[in-house]
């Protein structure tokens, strides 16, 4: 929901070209949303240096955007859900 086009996030870099200073050269995760009208791919890199919140990049935009930590801790309790461990 945060990264539709009618929400504001704080929009960290327009054109990124270091992707590592972000943790998003490789990504914590990937997820893919699938919607009715709607598929997108964001990248979850790493937590800003507060821990308040996380790093993302939609795949098809060159925008780093920060997104609450909620959206990390989310994604710790489906791997830790599925399985998966961190590392």
């Amino acid at each position: 929901e945060n990264l539709t086009p009618e929400k504001e996030v704080p929009v960290i870099e327009d054109m990124a070209k270091d992707l590592s200073t972000y943790g998003l050269d490789r990504p914590r995760a990937t997820v893919t949303l699938k919607g009715k009208n709607l598929m997108a791919t964001v990248l979850i890199g790493d937590r800003n240096p507060t821990g308040s919140s996380v790093y993302v990049r939609k795949e098809d935009s060159p925008q780093i955007v920060l997104l609450g930590s909620s959206v990390g801790n989310y994604q710790e309790l489906i791997f830790e859900t599925a399985g998966i461990k961190k590392q």
